[in-house]
């Protein structure tokens, strides 16, 4: 698990590699939304170990068994916030 600070909204973005997704939590860890399931196509993660977050919001996630960095676009607060 990695996790992610200071993104600008003050959420934590965790790298969840046992269940092959993305989980984003408060500050105090209350559960907000997740993303990724286990897979190799697009969105899909097979043992996430990294995590980065830019200064556009854009999620970039280490795909580790699928060699790969994913890019996930933020997505407003409405509609899961990424």
């Amino acid at each position: 698990m990695r996790i992610h600070l200071g993104d600008g909204e003050f959420f934590l973005k965790v790298a969840d590699s046992d269940n092959n997704r993305v989980q984003k939590l408060t500050p105090e860890g209350k559960f907000v939304t997740e993303w990724g399931e286990f897979g190799d196509g697009p969105g899909q993660l097979n043992v996430p170990l990294g995590i980065a977050v830019d200064a556009s919001g854009n999620v970039y996630v280490s795909d580790s068994h699928n060699h790969r960095i994913q890019k996930f676009a933020p997505v407003s607060a409405g509609k899961g916030g990424r």
